[in-house]
Formats: structure tokens, sequence, C-alpha cells
């Protein structure tokens, strides 16, 4: 209940801020500004990227585009070191562009974040969200396997204590059916980036597609199950990459000469 008012809240305060359509020139520029944002963060150089998006947000943004205020709240949310601040950020992805391309990756965030904090009934809430509002996204396949094995019980899971709870294993789509995914991106030079920091780090990164969807994704490994995947996910993580759970390695094509960037 306290989560569904703060949104309330926020939306309200948050009600006025519709922007006018912006002119070509302007929406190239800025949109030229987020790609070195987006580009600089992938390669690790996060206090860059933060740098450029700052003066982004500190110019006139009277003009700007609906898809680039989108990608500037998300860019700006990943690269706070305050959490405060990224939850404002995740809160008006979900709440200002439903449907949007970062808002199923936003209310990820914001479940994540509820359930570091211990906040299991707020992080069901944005999980289930996310399974219900975007079913085809790609956050959907982690957020299903969450609700299967906290969602239902989360009294159990904030008192620390899961006793002889049986939690239920998701059926893979095969043997090795999960997966950590690093990001899903239209331009293949944008996934060449991801791909080489992930070889630079250690790792064994692939790229490759699934049906349905046009999106190179950069993913690691094949696991039978998701206790095995999400332990190789937060090992990935430590390692600076914004890392997520994937339950279809199962249908996955390989990319060798993918679209062009």
């Amino acid at each position: 209940m306290r989560a569904v008012v703060r949104v309330r809240s926020l939306g309200l305060l948050l009600s006025g801020l519709l922007l006018p359509a912006a002119s070509p020139e302007l929406g190239s520029a800025q949109d030229s500004a987020l790609d070195r944002v987006e580009t600089m963060a992938a390669a690790g150089r996060v206090d860059q990227a933060r740098e450029i998006l700052m003066a982004w947000w500190g110019d006139d943004r009277s003009g700007v585009t609906r898809q680039d205020r989108q990608r500037a709240l998300w860019l700006r949310g990943s690269l706070t070191v305050d959490r405060s601040l990224a939850e404002l950020d995740y809160h008006r992805l979900a709440l200002e562009y439903p449907g949007g391309p970062y808002s199923a990756r936003a209310l990820e965030r914001l479940g994540m974040g509820a359930q570091a904090a211990g906040e299991w009934d707020e992080a069901s809430e944005h999980f289930q969200r996310i399974v219900t509002e975007y079913p085809s996204a790609p956050e959907a396949a982690a957020a299903r396997i969450w609700l299967s094995r906290w969602g239902a019980r989360p009294s159990r899971a904030r008192a620390g204590s899961l006793g002889d709870r049986t939690v239920r294993e998701p059926a893979a789509t095969s043997a090795g059916g999960y997966a950590v995914q690093l990001g899903a991106f239209q331009s293949m030079a944008r996934a060449r980036v991801v791909e080489e920091r992930a070889r630079e780090a250690g790792l064994r990164p692939r790229l490759v597609t699934v049906e349905g969807s046009d999106l190179i994704r950069i993913r690691v490994g094949r696991f039978g199950t998701s206790e095995e995947a999400s332990g190789e996910m937060n090992r990935i993580r430590d390692l600076g990459f914004d890392a997520t759970l994937t339950d279809d390695a199962g249908r996955e094509a390989s990319v060798t000469a993918g679209p062009g960037s």
C-alpha cells in the first residue's frame, strides 16, 4: 500500500511535465549527446558519461523528444550513485511513459531495490507489473522466476527464514535454458562495445537473437537451473555489468552477421 501511495503522489507532482515536439535539428543533437553517454558507460567510462549527461540535463530541453527524455531518465537513474534519486527516475519512467522502451527495465530496478531493502511486498508489486504490462519484454522472464519463488509468500521471505518451504523451479525451455544477459540492442555497433568489454573482463559472451524480436542480445553461459544462473549473474554484476537473468536460452539463434549500426 505504501508503494501505491508513493507512486500516486509522485504522479501528481510530475503531472505537468509535458513537452512540445522537438525540431529535427535539436532532436539530432540531443540524440548524439545521449549516444556518447551510452557508449562511454558501456565502455566503463562512467564518470565521463555522467558529466556529459549532467550537461545534457543542464541545457535547454524545451524541444526534447519524448523518446530522448525516456532515454535520458534511464541513463541518469543508471549512472547515479544516489539510490533515492535513481528510484525517482525509475518511478517517472514507469508512471509517465507506460509502454515505453525503458519502463519494464525501470520496474525491474525498482523491484530489485525493494528486495534489497527487505520490502518484499513492494518488490512483488513491481515484478507483477512487468509480467502483466510487459509480458514480451526481456525482463518478464526474470520477473516470472522471481514471482514463482518469492511472490506467493513474501512474509516468509521478509523474515529471512525459508524453513521447509518448497520452491517450484520454473521449467526452462530446454536443458541449459537459463542464461545471463548483459544487454539488448538494436545497433550491432553498440552490442559489439558491450561484447568487447565483456571479453576484456574475462567473460565468454555470445551475440544472439530470439524469436519474435530483432534485438541483438549479449549473453553469457547456459545453465540448467535459475540458482546456477543467478550465481553467475551476481558475479557478473560485481564486475560492473547491468546483468539480468533470462530463461529462453534454448530458443537462441546465433548472430554471425548482424544488422547494421
